[in-house]
């Protein structure tokens, strides 16, 4: 997934207090015998996973929704651990876990559609030599 920010990628120059929101589905934890307290969001940078500080958000008859800031943008793993092992490894899950909707703040943000003010002066500008036309 490419996240942008206006017309550029996002880095850590372009972005900042950035939230991951992920959603993990409940059968993927039944399945696998996840302690769901245990659920965290990883990201990899610099030749290793590090742990994000993961936090609840709310859960619904299918989902667990949860949330963790990152310092940046790379990789993304959620873990859990197994039911009854405190110490015992990680299940890393791919395909159940989808993005639900990801937050950045930018220094310089704008809003609405890019390109919308060229597309407005340009249809401007149509009308304009349009209406010249039908005067001459």
């Amino acid at each position: 997934m490419n996240i942008l920010v206006g017309d550029d990628y996002a880095t850590d120059k372009n972005i900042a207090n950035a939230v991951i929101r992920i959603k993990v589905a409940k059968s993927w934890i039944a399945e696998n015998d996840i302690d769901g307290s245990t659920i965290m969001l990883h990201r990899y940078s610099k030749g290793k996973w590090n742990q994000l500080v993961t936090k609840w958000v709310h859960e619904d008859v299918e989902y667990l929704h949860l949330e963790a800031e990152t310092p940046g943008f790379s990789p993304f793993a959620v873990t859990g651990k197994t039911m009854g092992e405190s110490g015992g490894e990680d299940i890393i899950a791919e395909p159940a876990v989808t993005a639900e909707k990801t937050t950045a703040t930018t220094p310089t943000e704008e809003k609405g559609m890019p390109g919308f003010s060229l597309f407005a002066g340009v249809l401007v500008l149509l009308i304009a030599v349009q209406l010249l036309r039908k005067k001459n």
